[in-house]
C-alpha cells in the first residue's frame, strides 16, 4: 500500500508543478484581460513579440516622459504608436482616444500609425464584458478623430479593442 501512496504522491506533485508551470507560462495572456498600467504594457509588449513575433518596445522605460503606457510597434514598412490602457469604466473616456493622437504628435514618430489598446470594465469578467466605443455617436467621433482612416478594429477576447489609426 505504501508504494501506491508514494506513487500518487509523485503524480500529484507533478500535476501541481504542470499547473504552475502552465499559469506561470499564460500569466502575461491572463493581464492582457485583468491588468492595467505597467503590467497591462508590459503584458502587451511579452505578447506581440513573443507570440506574434512583432517589434514592440517601451517608448519610456524610464517612466519620465508623456509617453508613459506607449508602445512602439514595428514589422516591416509599418510603425504603430500604440496606448495602452487598462480601467475599471465600463465606458470608457473619449478622452484615450485623443491621448493616442497627442502622443503620436509629441513623439518622434509623427508618421506612424496610433493606436489604442485598451482592455476597459476590468471589474467584470471578461466573457461578459461588453466592447468600448460602440455607441454610434462615439463611432462617428472616432471617425473625425483618425480622420475617417480607422485601419482595422478587432475585438481580442473579453473586450480588448484594438484601433490603429492613420
Amino acid at each position: 500500500m505504501s508504494e501506491l501512496q508514494r506513487q500518487d504522491e509523485e503524480q500529484q506533485h507533478e500535476l501541481q508543478e504542470t499547473k504552475a508551470d502552465t499559469k506561470k507560462q499564460n500569466a502575461q495572456l491572463r493581464a492582457l484581460l485583468t491588468e492595467s498600467g505597467d503590467k497591462l504594457k508590459d503584458a502587451v509588449i511579452e505578447v506581440l513579440t513573443e507570440i506574434w513575433k512583432l517589434n514592440a518596445k517601451d517608448m519610456d522605460p524610464t517612466r519620465k516622459t508623456k509617453l508613459k503606457e506607449d508602445v512602439l510597434i514595428q514589422d516591416k514598412d509599418q510603425s504603430i504608436l500604440a496606448e495602452v490602457k487598462g480601467t475599471r469604466n465600463k465606458n470608457p473616456t473619449f478622452a484615450h482616444v485623443t491621448q493616442v493622437l497627442t502622443h503620436k504628435f509629441l513623439s518622434e514618430h509623427k508618421n506612424a500609425n496610433a493606436a489604442l489598446i485598451l482592455n476597459h470594465d476590468l471589474t467584470t469578467d471578461p466573457l461578459n464584458r461588453t466592447e468600448a466605443y460602440t455607441d454610434p455617436d462615439e463611432e462617428q467621433q472616432l471617425r473625425r478623430c483618425v480622420w475617417g482612416a480607422v485601419c482595422g478594429g478587432r475585438c481580442v477576447g473579453g473586450g480588448v479593442r484594438l484601433t490603429i489609426a492613420g
